[in-house]
């Protein structure tokens, strides 16, 4: 990463050319994704990687594509920050539509039963204290680059997903860690951090003692097969 490109990224911040593009990756409950930040014509640009936060059951490619977002906001920010940024632009494009549409789109208020709560409240955060205005773009993912919509975007976007693919094998040898910088608050529960779902979370917690106390009583059922019912499987069913 050359200075002369984190000025010229700055400048296109600035001027409302910058774009920016993440993807993210997501293999054996590991997670990772992959950003750059960049002028929409010249060759300057900086990129970097992350490993995703979270438990093993927390990790999918959704909360993937969210890291990947929240690292363009940290990073662009900390820069206007540093060159004094008041006033810019930049568009940002994911082939994660719901994560872009979850985490970008103005919202009167979050509510904290939303998967990956942490990390969307987190976005939220970066994206109040941003000076820039923010565009999004969907970008279709693994397209053949024959195609006629194949451009700058769907190319950056195939860069991005290759890096974040190369990054999982250090992430795969990292230690695990929990928490987001600018999340509004934390709950852990017996040494586990909540991710997201608080409110269902909770319910479950106070309740399931009790559930599996009335259900041990039934004759029909066994108690050892309890601990293996897919609760949430069944009300979406009921």
């Amino acid at each position: 990463m050359k200075a002369v490109h984190i000025k010229e990224v700055a400048k296109g911040l600035w001027e409302g050319t910058a774009m920016a593009v993440c993807d993210g990756s997501f293999k054996e409950t590991f997670g990772t994704a992959a950003w750059i930040i960049r002028t929409n014509e010249g060759e300057a640009s900086i990129r970097g990687c992350v490993h995703c936060p979270g438990a093993p059951d927390d990790h999918s490619s959704y909360r993937s594509e969210l890291a990947g977002i929240y690292a363009v906001l940290t990073v662009t920010n900390k820069l206007c920050k540093f060159f004094q940024i008041k006033d810019g632009r930049i568009t940002l494009g994911c082939d994660g539509l719901s994560a872009l549409n979850v985490s970008m789109t103005e919202e009167p208020s979050l509510a904290s039963d939303i998967p990956n709560f942490d990390l969307v409240a987190a976005i939220y955060n970066r994206r109040r204290v941003s000076t820039l205005e923010w565009d999004i773009k969907f970008v279709k993912g693994h397209q053949d680059n024959c195609s006629s919509s194949y451009d700058i975007w769907a190319w950056l976007n195939e860069q991005m997903d290759l890096l974040a693919k190369q990054h999982m094998k250090y992430a795969l040898n990292a230690p695990r860690h929990y928490s987001v910088k600018e999340e509004p608050w934390q709950l852990w529960v017996a040494g586990r951090k909540i991710t997201g779902k608080i409110q269902q979370s909770i319910y479950s917690l106070v309740h399931d003692q009790e559930a599996n106390l009335y259900w041990a009583t039934k004759k029909d059922v066994a108690k050892e097969s309890l601990p293996l019912l897919d609760r949430a499987a069944i009300g979406t069913a009921m």
